[in-house]
């Protein structure tokens, strides 16, 4: 693949895309003279975009000729472009040369197979190295335009992609040989319908045998298996056999044979061990598999609990974590491939910020003490107020700061309630201040009177950068308080350790009214600002009540690193201890509406899902505890997934909510009743669960509030104080 870089001149730098979540495909809108002369170069359409508004050049990444049928690099590859509006910022513009519908009396051009042949393998590159999905420009909401035209073969297209996609990776990157074997079937074998699963088998034999030892035993079976059940069969050699052809159904995993493609290992790993050269040619064969149809990988025994395959020594989470890193280099080696080897433009990676390494506003007292000399305080806090290691109440009296009064949000001043649990009021035995709840299952504003004897208000609490988090709703009484009776409130700005990235859904109607304390405003569920900027936002915005602006003063951070994971030093809340679960907890708190366990009553909450009823590869007991002294499946075995790899490998994963996680659980238990009322409180409406119980694709799924996320980055960005 030969890529031109005629370099572009643009009017300024184009900024860098913070993610991929499609490529578009385009074509030209032509000037067409009386010769129908449809073909333009490169340059040519740069000068066009040059001279439209706010356009500072050529607004493709790529440009397939119609007549050379060469790549032309526009864009850099990690840059916005200007090509299809709102979406501009998740997504990668491909334009082909020519006019593939009608224009007038003009008919269009018919793409021919050379120039259509031209874009695959940069096409099959992008999708593996973004893990994003073609799209036509027509198919995005904000698009008037019929482009790239009602002539584009797209399925053709995505054909060729899909297949270039497997010969790339098997071939020419992972260097895996795969045997046909033309094996002969009782019956014709129905096509698979999707592919969301791979499936790991072993073949509970100890003996040598084959591939046509396993298509004859399946054979002979009775029911409708027609020949061996795997589509592939892998050797303790290391050698990867076809079994039955790829697109088509599997024969041995009932419930899911639909969508799931089988690889079985010869072998018993109930009485033996996998051998290197058997584990390396799985672990490519499952990371080829799931980059070639963004599925997931899982054990038999996950579907069916009368068998243990692929056996008890088959270490499948150390599976899963060389998986995830082979295609975390194999997206590495692709890239170089697109760049030639160079180097380009490109945010940091998300970065790991330790415990020891933590710095929030409250720990430069210079830059605050001075507002608070004089003036009686009450401070908005919990166990997370921290200076260093002082909790924040103590050391402001310390430093003389009068403190009057404390309001304790959920979980309490301690942190150690339920959630969901009314706080009571009360008094701090340790400093014998007065503790006023603001939070009784439902977020509390503070009366005139509680507020009566104060001057200013201190909120320090840390949350964790999730919608679903009601010191958020905290957060907006305090401020409506303050408004209300003329206070000024202080925030001290704290890291967002999920701030690395923006996703979910926007909650609907959340500015009518004293609303739900999960769902207060327009906001999706991962927002990617910090306290202090979304303080900043919701006064800005006059998101409190009938639009009041509030005295707000923001003590921001001396440094925060957006792209960046933080461990924080005290756990925000009983069921999050530890930095997999708050970075877990945006996919996973989605569960609460739901029958599913997220471990709440175990020692690892957050870090895992399951349901008595459930298969999976991990189980847990969950138990009254302190913040959680009745579970959901209490004292009940409960069957799912442990996560905590999953997170340990989060610089290889997506910046993205895994909605996948919820849809594999439903497909499991769909038999029941499977979400809660609880769930449409979480989200604001039954568009998810709806798309969920319809079996709509991840993609899609994702696809629906796209636009919304774009509008909402418009309108984040002006509230944002660090980069």
């Amino acid at each position: 693949m030969i890529i031109h870089r005629p370099k572009l001149k643009f009017k300024e730098e184009p900024t860098l895309r913070p993610w991929t979540r499609y490529i578009v495909i385009h074509h030209v809108e032509p000037l067409i003279d009386n010769t129908h002369n449809t073909h333009h170069t490169i340059q040519e359409v740069h000068q066009w975009h040059l001279k439209r508004p706010k356009w500072i050049g050529f607004g493709y990444h790529y440009y397939i000729d119609k007549k050379d049928c060469q790549i032309y690099e526009g864009r850099q590859r990690n840059t916005e472009g200007s090509h299809v509006k709102s979406y501009n910022d998740c997504s990668l513009g491909v334009c082909f040369d020519g006019h593939f519908g009608e224009k007038g009396k003009y008919e269009g051009d018919n793409i021919s197979d050379k120039q259509l042949n031209a874009s695959v393998e940069l096409l099959a590159t992008l999708q593996l190295v973004y893990d994003a999905p073609l799209r036509r420009h027509r198919d995005f909401p904000t698009t008037v335009k019929s482009c790239p035209g009602n002539k584009f073969p797209i399925e053709r297209l995505k054909l060729l992609v899909d297949e270039k996609k497997f010969t790339l990776l098997q071939n020419e990157v992972m260097g895996l040989p795969i045997i046909p074997t033309n094996l002969t079937f009782k019956a014709p074998l129905d096509s698979r319908e999707k592919t969301d699963y791979i499936v790991i088998h072993h073949s509970a034999v100890l003996e040598r045998h084959t591939v046509e030892d396993v298509h004859q035993w399946h054979l002979k079976r009775k029911d409708e298996m027609y020949g061996i059940a795997y589509h592939y069969f892998i050797k303790k050699d290391g050698t990867v056999f076809e079994g039955r052809p790829r697109d088509s159904k599997g024969a041995l995993v009932p419930c899911i044979n639909n969508r799931a493609i089988g690889i079985c290992l010869e072998g018993n790993f109930n009485k033996e061990t996998i051998g290197a050269k058997q584990w390396e040619a799985c672990v490519k064969l499952a990371a080829l598999l799931e980059m070639q149809y963004r599925a997931k990988t899982h054990q038999h025994r996950e579907f069916d609990n009368k068998t243990s395959s692929p056996g008890f020594h088959f270490d499948f989470e150390k599976f899963k974590s060389e998986v995830r890193k082979l295609k975390a280099q194999t997206k590495s080696i692709l890239s170089k491939r697109l760049d030639d080897g160079g180097e380009i433009r490109q945010l940091p990676p998300v970065a790991f910020v330790p415990a020891e390494k933590y710095d929030a506003a409250a720990d430069h007292p210079s830059k605050y003490l001075p507002l608070l000399q004089g003036k009686r305080v009450a401070v908005v806090c919990n166990q997370t107020s921290r200076v260093k290691n002082i909790h924040l109440v103590d050391f402001l009296l310390s430093e003389g700061i009068e403190v009057c009064k404390i309001f304790a949000p959920e979980h309490g001043f301690r942190g150690d309630a339920d959630a969901g649990a009314s706080i009571i009021d009360g008094k701090d035995p340790q400093t014998q201040l007065p503790i006023i709840s603001i939070y009784n299952g439902n977020t509390l504003l503070p009366s005139s009177e509680d507020l009566s004897d104060v001057d200013v208000i201190l909120f320090d609490v840390q949350d964790v950068g999730v919608r679903f988090f009601t010191y958020l709703s905290n957060l907006t009484d305090m401020m409506e308080a303050a408004a209300v009776n003329h206070k000024q409130i202080i925030v001290f700005d704290r890291p967002n350790p999920n701030g690395f990235y923006v996703d979910g859904p926007i909650m609907p109607t959340a500015t009518k009214g004293r609303k739900n304390p999960v769902g207060r405003h327009p906001i999706p569920i991962v927002y990617g600002m910090t306290i202090g900027e979304y303080a900043m936002m919701v006064n800005g915005k006059g998101w409190l009540k009938n639009g009041m602006k509030c005295d707000l003063t923001v003590v921001w951070m001396d440094k925060y690193n957006r792209r960046a994971i933080y461990e924080l030093p005290v756990k925000p809340s009983p069921n999050l201890p530890n930095w997999q679960s708050v970075y877990l907890y945006p996919s996973l708190c989605l569960f609460e509406g739901t029958i599913v366990s997220v471990g709440r009553g175990t020692h690892h909450p957050f870090c895992c899902f399951g349901h008595p009823q459930m298969r999976g590869s991990f189980s847990f007991t969950p138990k009254s505890m302190t913040g959680a002294t009745n579970p959901l499946h209490k004292d009940t075995r409960c069957n799912g997934e442990n996560l905590v790899s999953f997170a340990n490998d989060y610089a290889i994963v997506e910046e993205r909510l895994h909605i996948e996680w919820l849809r594999d659980a439903y497909f499991q238990l769909s038999n029941q009743p499977f979400f809660k009322p609880y769930f449409t409180t979480l989200m604001g409406n039954t568009t998810l669960e709806d798309s969920i119980i319809a079996d709509q694709s991840i993609e899609d799924i994702q696809f629906s509030w796209q636009r919304e996320i774009h509008d909402f980055m418009i309108t984040r960005d002006k509230y944002l104080h660090y980069l």
